[in-house]
């Protein structure tokens, strides 16, 4: 099987990429779309140019494709896979409807398969799921009650993750932030040959919410892969 993987940089689709290459298939590249406008439906934002980087790591192609504000996300999405000599698509869809459908609907006019592996996944399972296979994030957005801009550029790891669980219980947030309420950047993964170092950064606020924006950040080789 032939793949590429719709990455934005987050997470959940460096996770269902990385679980498609431990299946067995070939992952020829990751692609991703660029949005302009600040909140679009379909794609993540912060940050998603530096997936170029996560691209090399990974070491396979990277395709990126400009979504305008005004753009059809749909139509930007069946821009960037047309073309493409793959059988199927993978994204880290998690719970989201909305998401999951416009994807299929996109890759059925192309005549693609699609695999979202991580669909249902318990939330807070799913964060130690991450952890535990070695994928290695920072938060780069914030837009939920107990998440302020003190979490911006901090692991998603360790004792983070039963202080977010708690914020879940209390604030009645997704966990894994699938509504949106965080945004992570991926510097680490066991199938990357290389890990990201994120050099310098700044912290944009605004009303409700606050983003972690990298200005600068490299590659530094890894002694050995995980398996």
């Amino acid at each position: 099987m032939r793949v590429a993987s719709l990455v934005s940089g987050g997470k959940d689709s460096i996770f269902a990429s990385y679980v498609a290459h431990q299946s067995g298939w070939e992952v020829s590249a990751y692609v991703t779309l660029l949005p302009e406008a600040e909140a679009p439906m379909l794609f993540h934002r912060p940050n998603a140019a530096w997936a170029k980087l996560q691209a090399k790591a990974a070491r396979v192609a990277w395709r990126a494709v400009n979504l305008g504000a005004q753009d059809d996300e749909e139509a930007a999405l069946e821009r960037a896979l047309s073309g493409l000599r793959v059988d199927g698509v993978t994204s880290g869809a998690l719970a989201s409807e909305y998401q999951r459908t416009r994807f299929e609907s996109v890759c059925h006019r192309l005549g693609l398969k699609t695999f979202a592996p991580l669909w249902h996944h318990d939330p807070a399972r799913h964060l130690r799921d991450l952890e535990a296979a070695g994928i290695r994030s920072v938060f780069t957005h914030v837009s939920a009650s107990g998440l302020g801009a003190e979490w911006l550029g901090e692991p998603l790891e360790g004792a983070n993750i039963p202080v977010l669980e708690e914020l879940g219980r209390r604030h009645r947030i997704h966990v894994a932030g699938e509504g949106g309420e965080y945004e992570t950047f991926v510097t680490d993964a066991p199938h990357f040959a290389s890990r990201i170092v994120i050099d310098k950064a700044h912290t944009e606020i605004a009303r409700d919410t606050a983003t972690y924006v990298i200005e600068s950040a490299r590659l530094e080789a890894k002694t050995s892969l995980r398996p």
